[in-house]
């Protein structure tokens, strides 16, 4: 676990870290993000001790670090850099064994365990154990910098933009192996990126840095559902929810103000509903004196209601639909999307988990909805 409690940090007079508070929990991937000089790498930095607070403490577990050994320390934990940093003259093997030979590893562990690593990082050790870095592509010496950062089975790996220059290819499947190997591994990792969507694909939790200030500290799905002030939402993007359906659930996008009516309700009553609501549809609900909560029961559209079945006094239990899809609450967009269009529904039923009527997705809110991802269905109505 890493707490930051109250740190300060002042270069030349500014103060570029204003009373930071962060907690990280062991084995989470957190994320730090802001704009260039909000003070992100600054805060990093401090984790390691590369530099030291003006004003504060850092715990690693119930460590105060300011009681470390700095160099004992560092060797404790990963480091990756943008530019991987990997020494020229050695080759990949010596690049990977740095912190074991500090350490004093015998040299069949080192080159075990950087064979091993070279493995884990998805690059064949026969093939690259002895080449040098001059030799390999950017991705590949990222992969090697991750392995080195790896070397000595550290707790800990910090990340300082590690794919930001590297092509889009590249990068995304760097992001992948990073969120593999920290499965696996169950490291706590700080990241720092500019990049939001880099944030939102690898992240537990992200804090979203301003003028040396942690603004909103939650996980992507909170902070794309709930930004906590403008600042955060221009930050991110208004539409970029819309641009991660998998973090879309049933509840975000149901009508909560649907029209209903009880299943003994006349049908003449049902017409006039609908005929305020403007609405083409009812959901039919019975009413569960013991628990409290209404059960939806049935779906009837307007089209069904004939002035013949009024005449003729049909009910609305002899009219509406028994047959109908519900989804949990928390069911998610992408499988709502699919139900609807494998089924060519109308609508579908959200309820909680005891079957309680929650609400409505109709396939004309969904289009309405997506139409905020794809410009030319502007204009579609509920």
């Amino acid at each position: 676990m890493i707490k930051i409690k109250n740190v300060s940090k002042i270069f030349n007079g500014k103060k570029v870290l204003k009373n930071i508070n962060l907690e990280i929990k062991s084995g989470e991937f957190v994320v730090l993000i802001g704009q260039s000089g909000s003070g992100k790498t600054t805060l990093l930095k401090l984790i390691n001790k590369l530099i030291k607070p003006t004003s504060g403490e850092i715990f690693i577990g119930e460590e105060d670090i300011s009681k470390r050994n700095s160099i004992s320390l560092r060797r404790e934990i990963g480091y990756v850099i943008q530019k991987e940093g990997l020494m020229p003259h050695m080759n990949i093997g010596e690049n990977i064994e740095l912190i074991p030979k500090l350490l004093k590893w015998n040299k069949n562990e080192m080159e075990n365990r950087s064979k091993e690593l070279l493995n884990l990082v998805g690059l064949d050790p026969i093939d690259y154990y002895d080449r040098y870095p001059s030799e390999l592509s950017g991705g590949q010496r990222q992969r090697v910098g991750i392995a080195r950062a790896l070397a000595n089975n550290p707790d800990m790996i910090l990340m300082d933009e590690p794919f930001s220059a590297l092509d889009p290819i590249t990068r995304e499947n760097l992001q992948q192996e990073i969120l593999s190997l920290q499965k696996e591994l169950n490291k706590t990792i700080v990241f720092v990126t500019h990049d939001m969507d880099e944030a939102l694909k690898i992240a537990d939790k992200i804090a979203i840095l301003k003028d040396g200030e942690i603004i909103q500290y939650d996980t992507p799905e909170n902070i794309l559902k709930n930004p906590i002030n403008e600042f955060v939402e221009n930050f991110v993007g208004k539409n970029r929810l819309w641009k991660n359906p998998d973090i879309l659930q049933a509840k975000d996008i149901m009508r909560k103000d649907f029209p209903k009516v009880t299943v003994n309700g006349r049908l003449i009553t049902a017409l006039e509903i609908m005929d305020k609501a403007n609405m083409k549809y009812l959901i039919v609900v019975e009413k569960d004196r013991y628990k409290h909560k209404e059960n939806a029961v049935g779906v009837i559209f307007k089209w069904d209601i004939t002035l013949k079945a009024i005449d003729e006094g049909a009910t609305i239990e002899k009219i509406m639909k028994k047959e109908f899809q519900s989804v949990f609450f928390d069911e998610k967009l992408t499988n709502i999307i699919k139900l609807i269009e494998d089924h060519t529904l109308k609508l579908v039923v959200v309820t909680d988990r005891n079957k309680k009527l929650l609400g409505v997705i109709t396939a004309n809110r969904l289009i309405t909805m997506l139409a905020r991802i794809i410009p030319q269905g502007e204009g579609l109505n509920d």
